[in-house]
């Protein structure tokens, strides 16, 4: 069976718009936070409430991921992708005809669970289509495609904000566009091991365990990494828009602009991964990323203009457009292909765990020390976690030499 070809141009216009959805889901909204929390300022413990509506899809994307992951592997990606395309647009657009913080919240529970199903599987099918440099390009472009969808989105949301708090709301109707390209495009990908015996096939399988069994310490460093990173960056759409107000008394569409900088940064460090990649040690492109981040956050927190902020969210949208595709890149090609969709699955329960947990986490300490001695403190966690790392790759901790 001849397999369709990937390369096609409605195969990628699906991936790499439908890679955009991830960001969307925080984005659209984020720049209009402030204005949200005026108007839900008589609910009880809205600050909490208001900065959820971001960050609450994070952990049903995280619950949810490993089941998209396993529900990928063994039923296929086309109608998975589908069914959260359809119901990412029906619950992402119908907050902006409520006005109820709790309903509002309700439908971002089931906003998650299609964001898990999307991300699981595209990344999945892009895995599955691609390998080698070819695999490389298409990460750095899908992870660039996001950056360019975040600022986009960003910026847009940032405008319809200023018109009212809930107008953004309606752009995630866009998902439902891509909807007939899907349905035409995409196709499964064709199983190498189909015309095995069973015997042959089960030598596979078990040789496939014993690949799973001797990588899994490093899939779960890798995802406690991206955890990590994603806990730490979150602070950007989440604290900096009331950071900004405060600072600088910007409006909504100047938070947008401001988040939306970030992800054009990061847009374009993603796109020169394609480049800087080739012959680079993982581990060591993580370590530079990371310091780029810290800079960032260092900059922001000693902070007095708003250009202060766009210089330091230069730095930190750069480190994490390099670090997306090196880190999904580096699972990939750990992982076993039979259990490739379940790891990355992992990956991204690991991503909006740290989203979610980010609120949680840094909230406390914006309430007890404020936003800039935060973003300091933030910044000395992630010099820590440097420091590990660079130990760590020396002395050949999980074997991260062995895997460039």
């Amino acid at each position: 069976m001849t397999q369709p070809d990937p390369t096609r141009l409605p195969v990628k216009v699906v991936l790499l718009v439908g890679s955009t959805l991830t960001i969307m889901a925080g984005a659209i909204i984020s720049p209009s936070l402030p204005s949200m929390l005026d108007h839900f300022s008589d609910v009880p413990n809205a600050d909490y409430l208001v900065r959820l509506v971001l960050t609450v899809p994070a952990l049903f994307i995280a619950l949810f991921s490993p089941v998209a992951g396993y529900v990928v592997d063994r039923f296929g990606r086309k109608y998975v992708l589908m069914t959260g395309l359809l119901l990412y647009g029906i619950v992402g657009s119908s907050a902006a005809l409520l006005d109820s913080i709790y309903q509002i919240l309700l439908t971002r529970v089931f906003l998650g669970i299609a964001v898990a199903a999307i991300m699981t599987t595209i990344t999945t099918l892009i895995a599955d289509y691609y390998d080698g440099r070819t695999r490389a390009r298409f990460m750095g472009l899908q992870a660039a495609s996001i950056g360019i969808g975040g600022m986009v989105y960003l910026t847009t949301g940032g405008l319809l904000a200023e018109i009212t708090w809930n107008a953004p709301f309606a752009i995630y109707l866009t998902a439902l566009l891509l909807l007939p390209i899907t349905l035409t495009s995409i196709f499964e990908p064709v199983v190498e091991s189909s015309g095995l015996t069973t015997s042959s096939e089960e030598s596979v399988h078990t040789k496939d365990r014993s690949h799973l069994k001797s990588v899994f310490p490093l899939i779960v460093f890798i995802c406690i990494l991206m955890f990590l990173v994603q806990a730490f960056f979150y602070m950007v759409p989440t604290q900096l828009p009331f950071y900004l107000r405060d600072l600088t008394g910007a409006r909504a569409l100047q938070i947008g602009v401001a988040i939306a900088s970030s992800t054009f940064f990061s847009a374009l460090a993603s796109l020169m991964y394609i480049r800087i990649s080739i012959g680079v040690v993982y581990i060591r492109l993580v370590i530079v990323s990371l310091l780029l981040v810290g800079v960032g956050f260092v900059i922001m927190s000693i902070s007095l203009l708003y250009v202060h902020i766009l210089i330091g969210l230069f730095f930190t949208g750069t480190g994490v457009g390099l670090f997306m595709p090196n880190i999904t890149m580096w699972l990939s090609e750990v992982a076993p292909p039979r259990y490739r969709g379940r790891s990355l699955g992992a990956l991204t329960t690991s991503i909006f765990l740290g989203h979610f947990s980010s609120l949680l986490i840094i909230q406390p300490f914006v309430t007890q020390y404020g936003f800039s001695a935060t973003f300091r403190y933030t910044a000395a966690l992630i010099g820590l976690l440097v420091l590990f790392l660079t130990f760590a790759h020396r002395w050949n901790f999980l074997k991260l030499r062995d895997v460039s």
